[in-house]
Parts: C-alpha cells; structure tokens; sequence
C-alpha cells in the first residue's frame, strides 16, 4: 500500500497547500487503474481510447487487383520470457483476410496505386529492378509466408466499427534478370 507523506513546510512556491493539491492528484492518479496500453485514437481524431498489442501477420489478399493494398489475416501474440520469440497467446484476439471488419489493414499502404507505394517507391521508375515486385508483408517470392510480428491497433473507425490496423513498409522482391 502507498504510504503518503505529511508535508508541513514548503519550498518556496510549493508550499504545503500546493504539495497537498498535488498529493491528492498523485491518489486520484494511481486509485484509476489505467489499462496503460490505451493511448488517444490518433487514426480517427477523436477523442476515444485505442488499444494495442502485438500480433503476427499470417496471410494476405490484395484487396483491389493492381493496387497494392492488402488485407491481413493475423493472430494476437505474447513475448517468451526466457526467449526472443513469440507464442500464440491463449484466448488472444484473430482476423481473417477475408473480412472487412475483422482483417487488418496496413497503414502504410493505404495511399499505394500500381504505380507508386509507400514509403516512396516509383514501381515504374528507370531504377527500380525489372522482375521486382512489392510484396504484402511476410510474403516471400517463393510463396513462403514469414509470420511478421507487428504492433496491432484497435481503432474505432468514421462508422463506428472496430478495426485493426499496423504500420509496416513493404519489401520489394523478384527474379533478377540478366543485364
């Protein structure tokens, strides 16, 4: 249990009213119990709560053929305490490519079009190699798909319904030709 303090002398301005004010803020604070993983909903500007947590990408479909924007099938995971990696958390939340309401979208993909993707790549550009592609995260040229761990948002969109959301830059991929 917290043990607060009597303060009878002040310091200057921080007299012992003010320290009080204070203190009583500091009880207010802490007798809250704060999910600490909500922070302000940045994504719709409102003013709710946004959750978040980690989760890993497991599959994907483009969403619009030639546009670069995929939905995410994930799985919501915990970190190993004795290990870098990760495991499925049990009774942990899941999405499916499929839905609109419960697949994940890539923030950083939202703005892509067949011939621009973010974070800034020209896919018909003099530069960029013949053969290559944009990948959806953790697919592979070679149809393996790496289970990518991402921070995952909940977020409430301009409707009302829940969405999830990450923000990962994809890889760009392909056969080399021959000069």
């Amino acid at each position: 249990m917290t043990q607060w303090p009597s303060i009878s002398t002040g310091l200057g301005k921080l007299t012992p009213a003010l320290w009080g004010r204070l203190l009583k803020m500091l009880k207010w604070y802490e007798s809250q119990q704060l999910d600490y993983r909500r922070a302000a909903n940045i994504f719709s500007g409102e003013a709710s709560s946004v959750t978040y947590f980690l989760a890993t990408i497991t599959d994907s479909t483009e969403i619009t053929a030639d546009q670069n924007i995929y939905r995410y099938s994930w799985t919501e995971v915990k970190l190993l305490e004795d290990d870098d990696g990760v495991n499925t958390k049990t009774g942990g939340r899941t999405g499916l490519k499929s839905s609109a309401t419960t697949g994940a979208l890539n923030l950083c993909e939202l703005q892509n079009d067949d011939e621009n993707v973010s974070p800034g790549v020209d896919l018909d550009g003099a530069d960029y190699p013949a053969g290559f592609t944009m990948r959806a995260i953790g697919s592979c040229i070679d149809s393996v798909q790496i289970d990518t761990v991402v921070i995952m948002y909940e977020i409430i969109d301009n409707t009302g319904e829940t969405r999830w959301v990450f923000c990962l830059a994809n890889a760009h991929d392909g056969i080399c030709e021959a000069p």
